[in-house]
């Protein structure tokens, strides 16, 4: 495998949390510390287009391809939407008292889910933005949310190392189960297989069977803290982001590791890197602390 690094966009005052896809191919989304809503066209090095400035960091987007909505969540726990077709902004509420670390979305039960650092999770009417249901599941922070492939199925990641499974449709807990040692921080379905992967802040990467939630792999898979997980759009290869500054890419079949990518063998990030994206090309985004977004090219 050959993994160059294709370009670097810079701009963002402060640090990167959070990058999303765009309905044009060729253009992307992110999100930080500054506050600024940022799109970007793919190998342009002129200045980012500033669709919104925030009054706290930007910690989550996301696209609703659907009905073409652009969501975002702030440090304050402010909620936005946007309207790409009009570009528009059709809906900002005050969703928590305290910030949004991610937000997803079922777009079969027209559910948006949105979950804070004061361990709340919410769950919202994806067409009005009416309030559904609140509840504290912890008494930390949730750091991450996934919807499984079916839809069925909200996973929850929680800062004192559980996951919690919730019925989307009934909108009640299932189940939930400690997962890491500590805060348990990253989700993502496997488009493929019946697994969840869970990254946490004791740097293990593990494999869950959907059909039990019992363990069925553990990867001691970083130095430091696992921030974001995604898979490949031909669903071959997984990538991973860490605080030790690297991202790394592991096979998607059996969870193998593939290819290390850091400041030394790469040009990559000098800080903790937040967030893993992949373009529709293929091309994989990280983004960092160190107020860049990398995008490499694999072959």
């Amino acid at each position: 495998m050959i993994v160059n690094n294709e370009f670097v966009y810079s701009g963002h005052e402060g640090a990167i949390y959070t990058l999303e896809n765009c309905p044009e191919a060729d253009y992307f989304y992110s999100g930080g510390s500054d506050g600024i809503l940022s799109k970007w066209k793919i190998h342009d090095s002129t200045a980012a287009q500033a669709l919104g400035k925030m009054n706290s960091p930007i910690y989550a987007i996301r696209w609703v391809k659907e009905k073409n909505v652009l969501l975002a969540g702030t440090g304050k726990g402010e909620f936005y939407a946007i309207d790409l077709n009009s570009q528009s902004l059709i809906a900002s509420i005050q969703f928590h008292s305290s910030g949004i670390f991610d937000l997803h979305y079922s777009f079969d039960t027209k559910k948006i889910f949105s979950c804070s650092t004061s361990g709340e999770l919410a769950i919202w009417d994806l067409d009005t933005f009416q309030l559904l249901k609140k509840e504290t599941i912890t008494s930390g922070k949730i750091r991450a949310l996934a919807v499984s492939n079916d839809q069925n199925e909200l996973a929850i990641a929680c800062g004192d190392g559980t996951i919690h499974i919730w019925d989307t449709l009934s909108l009640k807990e299932k189940l939930s189960f400690k997962a890491h040692n500590d805060s348990s921080n990253s989700l993502a379905f496997h488009p493929t297989q019946n697994v969840l992967l869970s990254g946490g802040r004791d740097a293990h990467l593990r494999v869950w069977d959907i059909n039990n939630y019992q363990l069925r792999k553990e990867i001691p898979a970083h130095n430091y803290a696992i921030y974001s997980i995604a898979f490949s759009p031909d669903k071959k290869l997984i990538a991973t982001a860490s605080r030790d500054k690297t991202a790394k890419l592991w096979n998607a079949d059996d969870f193998t590791f593939i290819y290390r990518i850091d400041r030394e063998s790469s040009a990559a990030h000098s800080h903790s890197v937040n967030k893993v994206l992949w373009l529709p090309s293929g091309e994989l985004l990280t983004a960092g602390d160190d107020r860049k977004i990398f995008q490499f090219k694999i072959t």
